[in-house]
């Protein structure tokens, strides 16, 4: 909720890099997510995700240097 919010709010463009934390959602909806980014659902679920619209997750060392690094941030000047 609050991505989508810092959305609406014109805090995060489109172009914009962020980290979602979604462990909990993770672990609950597992093999729906990855029915998700395989395109695998049974054909009763009527879903066909689009191609343009996954945002597959990327395995980073659980670290605030690692995830800084990937999106590019730098340390701020005293």
């Amino acid at each position: 909720m609050g991505l989508k919010k810092g959305v609406e709010m014109g805090l995060v463009g489109p172009n914009h890099k962020v980290v979602v934390d979604s462990t909990s959602h993770q672990l609950k909806f597992a093999g729906f997510q990855q029915m998700y980014f395989e395109d695998s659902f049974p054909e009763d679920y009527e879903i066909r995700p689009r191609e343009e619209l996954k945002n597959s997750p990327i395995a980073l060392e659980a670290s605030a240097e690692s995830i800084a690094s990937y999106l590019g941030l730098k340390k701020k000047k005293r």
